[in-house]
């Protein structure tokens, strides 16, 4: 009777995957859950931070970074478990069922804290503020824009549709750093539960290494060494174009004094201004609309049209180069408008001249970043050999995993 009815075969729990995919992503998930773990934290501080300082306007700088993070981490989290789970499958890879009594109430309750604050924040924001918060340093005003719509406001309804900004993008970084976190958790668990050689521990290949490739030691070094380097070059191409754009003075029809250095300057326009209502544009200036002349021998200088068009953003305003002269000798100028231009004037070194005092940064960053990518590409030669004579990892496709 058995035979007439043989028994169906049960269909493959585990997926194939190679050892040096298995390493990379272990690693990657182990990684990515801490910064996760270390971000849900911040977020959840920077949260709070937001009621318990509402007179203080927190930076983009503190808050905008961890908005970025939550996708990258969710979009890690993704692509490890679809590597072990094959893609696309219908189950929500999300589960308090890893986790003992304790950490699972404890779970629970922030994940209802963030989507109620996702939901509360976001639903308040669109609802109770008219628009985009700002403050005019030029007029010291506070306002909302809507689509270009002003509406001037007082600092108290500023610093709170601020600190209501602040939590609604954070709380949306907590909900997605959160399901982040209990997935890449569960990921973690489920590869640490299966038993897997260490690289050191495999047989050697019978195969020689290949020509270019490097140990892990003096390829670590090498990585570590040329980060520095790239970051040391990076330093100070960003110093430079901040000396650069600090605090340009504005020309004015009664004229300033300032100290040129040789070389080629440019007379750069603004294109805007603080105002409220200010709209872009760039006015025209032609080289009788500006005088300059050297306090040592009354020499003047000739302008003519900026063929190169630069653009630069000193004080976070957009200005273009209109005009450029050329400086003889290193010395103070007296420099003056002929007549009011409207946003602003000011003279500036040339872009190029700037890149070319940033030549040994700039070569700096670059061999930087050629010794950073030989490095990682003779040590994944080296592992990929050093691997050859792994076998398969066959990878659990259960989920949540057991605990």
């Amino acid at each position: 009777m058995n035979d007439m009815n043989p028994v169906e075969p049960q269909p493959k729990k585990t997926r194939e995957v190679s050892f040096l995919t298995w390493k990379f992503a272990l690693w990657l998930t182990r990684v990515t859950m801490y910064v996760a773990i270390f971000a849900l934290v911040a977020d959840v501080t920077i949260w709070a931070l937001s009621f318990a300082t509402p007179h203080v306007v927190m930076p983009d700088w503190v808050f905008a970074p961890f908005f970025a993070f939550a996708i990258a981490f969710g979009g890690i989290a993704v692509l490890t478990w679809s590597w072990s789970h094959g893609w696309p499958r219908t189950k929500v890879p999300i589960s308090f069922k890893q986790f003992n009594g304790t950490q699972r109430v404890v779970l629970v309750a922030l994940f209802a804290l963030s989507v109620v604050a996702a939901i509360t924040s976001f639903a308040t924001l669109i609802t109770g503020v008219p628009g985009q918060p700002g403050y005019n340093a030029a007029t010291h005003q506070y306002y909302f824009d809507s689509h270009g719509s002003v509406t001037i406001t007082t600092r108290a309804r500023y610093l709170a549709a601020a600190a209501l900004q602040t939590r609604a993008f954070i709380s949306f970084a907590m909900l997605f750093t959160f399901a982040a976190v209990l997935i890449l958790s569960g990921e973690y668990r489920a590869r640490r539960s299966v038993e897997v050689p260490s690289i050191s521990a495999l047989t050697l290949p019978a195969n020689d290494a290949p020509r270019w490739s490097v140990r892990a030691l003096p390829g670590a070094t090498l990585v570590v060494l040329a980060s520095v380097i790239a970051v040391v070059g990076m330093s100070g191409i960003v110093s430079r174009v901040d000396r650069y754009l600090a605090a340009p003075r504005d020309v004015t029809v009664s004229g300033i004094t300032q100290y040129l250095s040789a070389g080629p300057k440019v007379v750069f326009v603004y294109c805007e201004t603080n105002a409220i209502d200010a709209s872009y544009e760039c006015p025209s200036v032609i080289p009788s609309d500006i005088v300059i002349n050297s306090r040592a021998n009354g020499a003047t200088l000739s302008t003519y049209f900026d063929p190169s068009t630069d653009h630069i953003s000193p004080r976070e305003l957009p200005a273009v180069g209109q005009l450029v002269f050329h400086v003889p000798a290193p010395g103070e100028y007296r420099i003056r408008l002929t007549r009011p231009i409207a946003k602003g004037v000011f003279v500036a070194e040339s872009p190029g001249v700037i890149a070319r005092s940033a030549a040994g940064s700039i070569l700096l960053t670059v061999l930087g970043i050629a010794g950073l990518v030989v490095g990682i590409v003779l040590l994944i030669r080296r592992l990929r050999w050093r691997a050859s004579s792994a076998l398969p990892v066959e990878m659990p496709l259960n989920w949540p995993p057991a605990t």
